[in-house]
């Protein structure tokens, strides 16, 4: 059977990346600003106008993580549409420098603009968290002990109503209370909502890693080229993964093992640049460097590139003895593009 052009899938890869970019990005921003929103209604009430500035901010937040996943989802796309030719995986080299080297550094001046733009509303871009938000009464919410039950609450958030403690069990004391004022909101204005659209664990556990890499990817390019430079080599580490891609003949093992090391690439730069235990390591490498340029996160610049070359090396292997024993791999493929 013949193989698919790798012209084909060069052109695919672009449009699947085309795709990444801005689906991930538009719905990443669009679920943001829903989320956000809800952090300032209560049951009963419904949003009555979209918050744009929310939209626009969770662009500015979502494309940089995109980007640093790109390079996964499109090594997962050459999985798929594998081929003994070199024009896709260079297409994807290039696709992935356009991203780190281009279009990264574009998001970032184009984020510092917009909220430069947007610092003087007084609506901001973080959310409207609006603290004069009323909550409804007529309905049961469950707080640390207790079950309330809000009757009637007046604009000054004084209630009247009932609470049910929970402490006694199945002797739980129940009272009236009239005049009471309400606590002041946390994060939501109404912890009905809260326990509906509140993130799990795990799921808030990994945005709040994903904002933290931003946060260094992001002070990296405000430090300088040479500060920029040497955090982009956590880029070039996650796009060799690729070399991966033919590691094996079952195609869902090649997929777990970019996944994988794609992932541990992710934790070992968030750990080098803030951990102080590896942080210190830099300690080790200065009398080698002070004649050198400044290098940020030297012990992070040289596990990435020293990534970037093992898993360049070993794909590049693999890569020529496939295409010299392409029955061996399950595949065949035609000696005409």
């Amino acid at each position: 059977m013949k193989s698919e052009s790798s012209i084909s899938i060069a052109l695919k890869l672009i449009a699947y990346f085309v795709v990444i970019l801005v689906a991930s990005t538009f719905i990443s921003a669009a679920l943001r600003m829903v989320y956000l929103m809800c952090e300032d209604i209560v049951v009963g009430q419904k949003i009555t106008s979209i918050n744009i500035n929310l939209f626009l901010d969770g662009i500015s937040i979502f494309l940089p993580f995109t980007i640093f996943v790109s390079g996964m989802l499109l090594t997962f796309f050459l999985i798929r549409h594998s081929s003994s030719y070199w024009l896709p995986i260079i297409v994807y080299t290039l696709l992935c420098a356009t991203a780190w080297i281009v279009v990264l550094p574009l998001c970032y001046h184009l984020q510092e603009r917009y909220h430069a733009l947007v610092s003087n509303e007084k609506e901001t871009v973080q959310g409207v968290n609006n603290s004069s938000t009323q909550l409804s009464s007529g309905y049961f919410r469950e707080n640390e002990n207790t079950i309330a039950y809000y009757s009637d609450i007046d604009s000054n958030d004084v209630a009247t109503g009932v609470v049910i403690d929970l402490e006694g069990g199945i002797n739980s004391a129940v009272y009236t209370f009239s005049n009471e004022k309400l606590p002041p909101r946390k994060t939501f204005a109404d912890n009905l909502i809260e326990r509906t659209v509140q993130m799990p664990f795990i799921l808030f556990h990994i945005f709040e890693q994903a904002s933290l890499l931003e946060n260094v990817s992001r002070s990296s390019f405000a430090a300088g080229v040479i500060a920029w430079l040497c955090f982009i080599t956590m880029g070039g580490a996650m796009m060799a993964t690729a070399g991966l891609r033919h590691l094996s003949n079952w195609r869902l093992l090649n997929v777990l093992s970019v996944m994988f090391f794609t992932i541990l690439i992710l934790v070992f730069n968030i750990l080098a640049y803030t951990n102080p235990v590896l942080l210190s390591i830099n300690d080790v490498f200065k009398p080698f460097v002070k004649n050198l340029p400044p290098i940020v996160n030297l012990f992070a610049v040289l596990c990435n590139l020293l990534t970037l070359i093992i898993f360049s090396v070993v794909g590049l292997i693999i890569d020529l003895k496939r295409k010299r024993e392409p029955d061996s791999y399950g595949s065949s493929f035609s000696d005409e593009d």
